[in-house]
């Protein structure tokens, strides 16, 4: 049966440490494939910029790992997208094993996936641990950089050295031209 991780998220942007998550579950996970996939809407109402930038900035981003493939997945299902119904909805479509690539952050704040025994026995967590964030269950510390704290660093031009350590240059390149996260 085909093995496929999961990796959602806002990715408002997508950062390096995204891609580092992405790079190291695809060569030591055992995946046959990852899907990353953004949000649509967000479930916590959390203001977004447009869903195509987002994408876009994710196919820019992991277009060059192997076997990693951007999905629009959460734009065809019903809006806010829980957790588990686009896991329900992957295994109605394409049956497999699948497994959710998730930061060690995320994993203790699962309130807003719907029924998690369900999410976890039916898509078991890849846990990536996250500096700030221990987890018994992490394979592996990322670095600790934020969509957050990117868009902070977007808001000022003082932070040039900061937005280049943060985001893959195409990403970087693709929000200064678009002008995106300017207020």
């Amino acid at each position: 049966m085909k093995r496929i991780g999961l990796l959602g998220g806002s990715f408002n942007p997508v950062h390096l440490g995204h891609v580092l998550v992405a790079t190291y579950a695809a060569s030591i996970g055992r995946f046959d494939e990852i899907l990353i996939m953004p949000t649509y809407v967000h479930v916590n109402g959390k203001k977004l910029i447009d869903y195509e930038h987002r994408v876009k900035m994710c196919e820019l981003a992991f277009g060059y790992i192997p076997n990693v493939k951007v999905s629009r997945i959460e734009r065809v299902l019903p809006t806010p997208s829980y957790t588990i119904q686009t896991i329900k909805y992957l295994q109605e479509t394409e049956p497999a094993s699948y497994r959710l690539i998730v930061g060690s952050d995320i994993i203790e704040n699962t309130s807003s996936w719907g029924d998690l025994d369900t999410v976890l026995k039916l898509a078991p967590a890849f846990v990536v641990g996250r500096i700030g964030y221990p987890s018994k269950d992490a394979e592996i510390m990322m670095p600790g950089i934020s969509s957050t704290d990117v868009r902070k660093y977007l808001q000022e031009s003082r932070y040039e050295k900061e937005l280049e350590a943060s985001l893959p240059f195409k990403v970087l390149r693709y929000i200064q031209e678009h002008k995106l996260y300017v207020e």
